[in-house]
């Protein structure tokens, strides 16, 4: 089991400042994580369609209409709260303002990434870059180093397109068909079945 304070920790370590036993308690260690971790899990959520943050819901419309261009306008979930709002089912056209999600449908399914409160549903790749991201953050803080914060940084870097890479393998491609083609040297024949995205 994982938590926020083993994660801050886990910052701290690499900035060789002391640990902490709660995000609360009064240090300057706790106080830097306390006031800057929900932002860094929250930006780097919004960052890339994780499948862990990933929620579906179907959504009714306010009572209130948009004033023009769209019939329909739908608060945004706040239960998971909805940081970004992927796609919208049946790809109707929509527009994000505000909190607010505009079309011309009267119920809409929509695909989002929501806010994650709980560590232990996150990955341990996307745990390791929240802890380069907030060490990178505090790096100067508790090291005076900004050469310390752009390693940390290149790490996070490295790490982000592992990341990405991994959730990308959870699932089946989108849009993958097979093809076949024949190969013809001399008299032989052979046939090979290659992969077409459309």
């Amino acid at each position: 089991m994982s938590s926020l304070v083993a994660m801050s920790n886990a910052a701290l370590s690499k900035v060789k400042a002391n640990s902490i036993l709660s995000l609360t308690e009064d240090s300057e260690e706790a106080r830097a994580c306390n006031s800057r971790y929900q932002d860094i899990i929250d930006s780097l959520l919004q960052s890339f369609p994780w499948n862990f943050a990933t929620e579906r819901t179907t959504l009714t419309p306010l009572t209130t209409s948009p004033e023009f261009e769209f019939d329909y306008q739908f608060l945004m979930p706040t239960n998971p709260y909805c940081l970004k709002v992927l796609s919208v089912y049946e790809g109707y056209t929509y527009k994000v303002e505000g909190r607010n999600i505009l079309c011309d449908e009267a119920s809409i399914q929509i695909k989002y990434t929501k806010r994650v409160t709980d560590v232990n549903q996150m990955t341990p790749l996307f745990r390791e870059l929240f802890s380069l991201h907030l060490a990178a953050d505090i790096a100067y803080k508790f090291a005076a180093s900004s050469s310390l914060k752009a390693e940390l940084l290149a790490e996070a870097g490295r790490l982000i397109r592992i990341a990405r890479s991994m959730d990308a393998q959870e699932g089946t491609p989108t849009g993958f068909k097979t093809g076949s083609w024949i190969a013809v040297r001399g008299k032989g024949h052979k046939k090979f079945v290659v992969a077409r995205n459309y």
